[in-house]
């Protein structure tokens, strides 16, 4: 069966896994209480308990200095906010942001501090760091909606009975207009993705879509949330001799997202060398030599997601931000400025925001009898093509001729900001003028993810 595993951003410290008391002496049985031991195996046993005892409470006084020691770091790191040297008072708000949930305590205390700087850098990071863990439960919440899961255990019934109960599983209201629904199908697994369970059905869906297609259950296939991984082989001749093995993989997405991958290993009896075009690979990847016995292909990358996030400006200034890394979105009138922390494709940023999430409310008193609304949007597209007819023999594996390319196409164009105008006229007004700006932004949400194929039998 394929396996996937899916990077967490959780942190395991030796805290959490505690500290194990030393194994007792005596032999695996029935206890020594209920088989009669003698008095050296009774003072055996008691010597056990107490070293689990002991351990125990040494497990606590540890916490406890430990938790007294953080306490201790977040009390020198706030009375560092208001240090005279401005690297300094930068260096302690940016651990302190970091602390995130534990240093919360402190900085409460610290914002009623009589120190002007550390009352208003406390203030601040109070509002960052509770930003921050009110997004990260906002994109808690809206993951099971964007990769829903489904528990199903069917056998025999009309496919319209199954898709319905897996559309009140992922909260979806399909489109089925072209489907046979009254076939019977069998369908039974826990904890299955969405992908998964209607690949068993024969059907996919594209992005997030509610539109069902059909297609053919792949005969090797592994799933992640979201993702549909697809493996094929075929041997790679010339001249009437076999030289190595072509792997095909493709991919379908089932979220509205973006996706980055590529075949980390092959392995049979061993790992194998993978060879690798710049144009067709990863989709095409190739092992020379012969006699592979049943191979497995191991796929990583990272899936990209967009949450959708209200904000809002009250009575909004230029250069008024909202910041929750790694976006920052800030107030330049009459337009809304994105930034990312490091270079992104363009088609990304345009994907965050567009001028139809962006609405504005004039004060009281100062509209100019206008209406009219927001026009934008952004988009982007996929290059792609094939090679003209060759002579078979001047091909390598991939197709390309003569040998694989080395020199991938035009990368895509990448930026780090954008100004998003706001429409609806706004350029007919001051930001004086305006009482608030709310906007949703689509903030991208990146997962690490693994899976592995099943065997590739011939």
């Amino acid at each position: 069966m394929a396996r996937e595993r899916r990077g967490s951003g959780s942190l395991e410290t030796d805290l959490g896994r505690g500290i194990h008391p030393v194994p007792g002496s005596h032999p695996p049985g029935p206890s020594p209480i209920c088989s009669g031991e003698d008095e050296t195996d009774r003072v055996a046993g008691e010597s056990d308990l107490e070293t689990v005892a002991y351990t125990s409470s040494l497990s606590l006084v540890l916490l406890g200095f430990l938790l007294l020691a953080q306490e201790g770091e977040g009390n020198r790191l706030v009375e560092r906010l208001g240090d005279p040297n401005p690297s300094v008072r930068e260096e302690a708000a940016r651990t302190l942001e970091a602390m995130g949930s534990r240093a919360l305590p402190e900085l409460k205390k610290a914002a009623a501090s009589p120190d002007p700087e550390v009352r208003a850098r406390s203030t601040a990071l109070l509002t960052q760091i509770e930003r921050e863990l009110a997004q990260a439960d906002r994109e808690a919440q809206e993951r099971p909606r964007v990769f829903p899961r489904v528990s199903v255990d069917q056998a025999d019934v009309p496919l319209r009975e199954v898709l319905d109960d897996l559309g009140r599983q992922a909260g979806i209201a399909w489109k089925t207009s072209d489907l046979l629904l009254d076939r019977p199908v069998t369908l039974k697994g826990k904890d299955l993705t969405l992908a998964e369970a209607l690949d068993r059905l024969g059907l996919y869906r594209l992005g997030g879509h509610p539109y069902l297609h059909v297609q053919k259950p792949a005969k090797f296939a592994a799933f992640s949330d979201g993702l549909r991984f697809s493996f094929e082989t075929r041997s790679f001749s010339r001249g009437g001799e076999r030289l190595g093995t072509i792997f095909e993989t493709r991919t379908s997405e089932s979220y509205e997202g973006d996706l980055r991958w590529d075949v980390a290993a092959i392995r049979t009896d061993g790992a194998r060398v993978v060879e690798r075009c710049a144009i067709h690979s990863p989709e095409l990847v190739y092992v020379a030599g012969a006699g592979l016995t049943d191979p497995r292909v191991t796929v990583k990358g990272l899936r990209r997601w967009y949450c959708p996030t209200p904000i809002e400006f009250s009575k909004p200034s230029n250069g008024d931000f909202w910041r929750v890394a790694p976006v920052q979105v800030s107030v330049a009138w009459p337009s809304i400025r994105v930034h990312t922390d490091a270079l992104v494709e363009k088609e990304v940023l345009g994907k965050m925001l567009s001028t139809l999430d962006i609405k504005f409310k004039v004060k009281p008193g100062r509209e100019k009898d206008l209406m009219g609304v927001g026009f934008g949007g952004g988009g982007g597209g996929r290059y792609g093509g094939r090679f003209g007819s060759r002579n078979p023999a001047e091909l390598a594996w991939c197709g390309c001729f003569g040998r694989p390319a080395e020199t991938p196409p035009n990368p895509p164009a990448m930026a780090q900001e954008q100004l998003v105008p706001v429409g609806g006229w706004s350029s007919d007004y001051r930001i004086e003028d305006i009482a608030s700006i709310s906007l949703i932004l689509r903030k991208p949400v990146e997962e690490p993810f693994e899976v592995t194929s099943p065997p590739l039998k011939p």
